[in-house]
């Protein structure tokens, strides 16, 4: 299957296109396990693990990176209990596959340490400036084990306003509709 067949708009999964180069908060509603994805450039499918979003039609395949972020972030023993949290998807352009630079979907969530986010591009600058970054709640964060020191992203350049309420409502509208 060819790159541009899969992202089209038929499919059942967000690609770095249907952001629009618009960061959009969502709301996390489950992961599910062994989909059949199809592999890009390929006629084989790969079994992937989706995430669904309350009130969005499409899921996102996550990726080690992703499960990473959030196992680290949101906790790992169960993604059930990721349900109902808050996370900023963006594109992050310096995204690589294979060696190439081609972008890709990232996440972010702001915590007492500054704005975490997913991958680890070296040139990734996180999510874009003035992006509303969703907070982690305080008993949330003292839930989430510490970052390891490798781990742990510059929290000098701070993305956004400092949030002090909760975040705004999901965006309404869906990742690859007009």
């Amino acid at each position: 299957m060819k790159m541009s067949e899969f992202m089209t708009s038929d499919s059942p999964y967000m690609s770095k296109e249907t952001i629009w180069g618009t960061p959009v908060l969502v709301t996390i509603d489950r992961v599910e396990g062994n989909h059949d994805v199809p592999i890009p450039n390929s006629s084989k499918t790969s079994k992937k693990k989706v995430m669904f979003f309350e009130g969005k039609k499409l899921g996102l395949c996550i990726n080690a990176g992703h499960r990473k972020f959030l196992r680290r972030l949101l906790g790992g023993k169960d993604t059930r209990e990721w349900k109902g949290r808050h996370v900023l998807l963006y594109v992050e352009p310096t995204a690589t596959y294979k060696g190439d630079e081609v972008g890709g979907i990232r996440m972010a969530i702001r915590t007492d340490r500054g704005i975490e986010w997913s991958g680890s591009e070296p040139r990734g600058k996180g999510p874009p400036a003035g992006a509303q970054v969703p907070r982690l709640d305080a008993h949330e964060q003292a839930a989430a084990p510490p970052p390891a020191a490798e781990q742990s992203r510059p929290t000098g350049a701070q993305v956004g306003p400092p949030q002090d309420e909760p975040p705004p409502p999901p965006d309404e509208r869906q990742p690859g509709e007009d």
